[in-house]
């Protein structure tokens, strides 16, 4: 534990904080992740926070990072390790954003920062584990400015051409600790949506299936979604399929089914959530596309954010920035497909940012993102929720939520 760490985020006071709240057994550490987009104001970083797991309620306890914009995370809960993305484009003075490394104190919750690497790549947005966890999977969202150059064609005609950022899925190796060792193989994506706004790809989030087998990644600016697999002898990603959402839809976030090959996604400018199968070799096959809007429409735009799903795979919960609304699913556990049961007020502007369920799954927690705190739900055993609390309402920017558990 390096010296700064100590001096800025474990004092005596907030040492004998955390004695106090992790003592009773109830209470455990829970990280809440601060994003904002490029030009807001707030602090970043990362919030240390206790939570009592019988009333739902948070209260922080340290700082840390807080020039880090926490776009997403990924957790190694067997090894205490939990992987942010900083999504900027240029952190202390360097092109792309970076990958920090944490390691988690399973007694007191205290956070060290492991070690920092570039992403190469802008904008990072969405780190995910593969090949056995001795491999992390970078997505980069990417900008949408471009510049114009030259270009010579075949028979000696001159035009201009416009250029946009590189869009790319980065693969990174793992040391022994569990931490970013090197780059050692990138993916570069091209091509563009089928909207005018989507000139260029925007990759947006990559998941590894429950399996360990594969990698499912959204493009929000090509309306396409990919599935990958890592050669880990040859340490190379390698792609295995590529499925088209609907036209101008802007796929964002995903979820796996955690006992059967479906995922189910959602997009960031049409208010509908897909469901796809998937067989052994990763191929893919959409399956049904439904509406997250009480009028039942697939035509509407809208903006969806994150998505959850139970661990029994009954229930799926996501956010509708649109409408400011959550919208429930209840998963037919024979057909897999998606039914909507409920559209509710969120309870602030754009429904938040981030979902999470806790871990006895009782409570639904929305990062309350652009307004502050989070906003906490009980759940019902028919999967509608009941809302509970606004909490942490003088904490802006909070975005991720995220337990060791």
């Amino acid at each position: 534990m390096n010296e700064s760490f100590m001096k800025n985020n474990i004092g005596k006071e907030a040492e004998e904080s955390r004695n106090r709240n992790f003592g009773a057994g109830k209470k455990i550490p829970v990280y809440l992740g601060r994003w904002g987009f490029p030009g807001s104001q707030g602090e970043r970083g990362i919030l240390t926070a206790s939570y009592d797991s019988e009333t739902g309620e948070f209260t922080v306890l340290d700082r840390t990072e807080p020039g880090l914009n926490a776009g997403q995370v990924i957790a190694d809960k067997e090894r205490g390790l939990l992987y942010y993305v900083n999504e900027t484009a240029a952190p202390a003075g360097q092109a792309g954003g970076e990958i920090y490394t944490f390691r988690a104190d399973s007694e007191t919750g205290a956070l060290t920062v492991c070690g920092h690497v570039p992403s190469f790549g802008n904008l990072p947005s969405y780190p995910a584990l593969a090949g056995d966890k001795k491999f992390l999977a970078v997505t980069h969202h990417a900008g949408s400015g471009s510049v114009f150059k030259t270009v010579t064609k075949d028979d000696g005609t001159i035009e201009m051409a416009e250029v946009f950022e590189e869009t790319s899925l980065v693969l990174f190796r793992l040391d022994p600790e569990g931490c970013p060792e090197k780059a050692v193989d990138l993916v570069r994506v091209y091509g563009h949506g089928a909207s005018p706004e989507q000139k260029n790809p925007h990759l947006h989030s990559v998941k590894l299936s429950p399996d360990g087998k594969f990698l499912f990644i959204c493009d929000k600016g090509t309306d396409q979604v990919y599935s990958f697999r890592v050669d880990t002898e040859a340490g190379k990603l390698v792609i295995l399929d590529c499925l088209s959402g609907l036209p101008g839809s802007s796929p964002r976030y995903a979820v796996f089914h955690p006992e059967s090959p479906y995922i189910y996604f959602n997009n960031e400018t049409r208010s509908v959530l897909n469901t796809v199968r998937y067989d052994e070799a990763g191929k893919l096959e959409l399956v049904s596309s439904v509406s997250c809007r009480e009028d039942g429409s697939l035509d509407e735009k809208g903006s969806q954010c994150d998505l959850v799903i139970t661990k029994d795979g009954r229930f799926l919960y996501e956010t509708v920035r649109e409408t400011a609304q959550i919208a429930i699913f209840e998963i037919d556990l024979k057909t897999h497909l998606p039914k909507l049961i409920e559209v509710i007020d969120a309870g602030n502007r754009q429904a938040g940012r981030g979902l999470m369920l806790s871990p006895d799954e009782r409570f639904l927690h929305v990062a309350a993102m652009p307004d502050n705190g989070i906003i906490t739900y009980k759940r019902k055993a028919d999967g509608r929720l009941e809302y509970v609390r606004h909490q942490l309402e003088e904490e802006s920017l909070i975005s991720l939520i995220t337990f060791m558990t």
